[in-house]
């Protein structure tokens, strides 16, 4: 049997059900917009992707870490400060490589960086091997120290370094931090 409702108790029923959904949307919109904000959040911010060091502005973008010199950019994986634990032993200059072929052995994804930066500096950079290592492809000409090389060496060395020696330059450990150190040096920068 149905109970017999007032005036009033409809009223106060239909007041108290358009109370709880207004609350409810007002929730749905805050956490909706709040969800958005949090997901959609950016990696370029301008407050952590700004950095100087050196009196040069470094700006982070798609992932890399920019700076421009006499107006040409350069793209690193790590700020200066961020290598600072990486030895480097050698003299270095872009004026060595400058209208020279430059040969890498060992081709890996933190070639990259070093490609744009000898770009318009080297007369092409190429795969090479290096002589007296087993080399897995017979196509890729054989090349000495007496040439200019830049090896990525695969030892097991946990410490990252960079080291010349005659006109090879071997990196060590992490090649990403040897790649930006070796090009900060090249720019007297670090």
């Amino acid at each position: 049997m149905r109970k017999i409702e007032t005036e009033a108790m409809r009223e106060k029923r239909k007041k108290r059900n358009n109370i709880i959904i207004s609350v409810a949307m007002v929730l749905l919109i805050g956490l909706s917009s709040l969800g958005y904000a949090i997901m959609s959040r950016d990696d370029n911010q301008t407050t952590n992707n700004d950095a100087t060091y050196g009196g040069l502005k470094f700006v982070k973008s798609n992932g890399y870490w920019t700076t421009t010199i006499n107006s040409k950019i350069f793209y690193f994986n790590f700020l200066p400060q961020e290598v600072d634990n990486v030895s480097i032993v050698g003299n270095y200059s872009f004026e060595r490589y400058y209208q020279n072929p430059v040969y890498i052995v060992n081709i890996n994804a933190a070639v990259n960086g070093l490609n744009y930066a000898l770009q318009d500096i080297a007369l092409r950079t190429q795969a090479a091997c290096i002589s007296g290592e087993v080399c897995l492809n017979a196509d890729l000409p054989t090349k000495t120290c007496e040439d200019k090389v830049i090896i990525f060496s695969n030892s097991n060395s946990s410490e990252t370094k960079v080291v010349q020696n005659n006109s090879c330059v071997y990196i060590y450990g992490n090649f990403f931090e040897g790649t930006d150190k070796l090009v900060y040096r090249m720019l007297n920068i670090a």
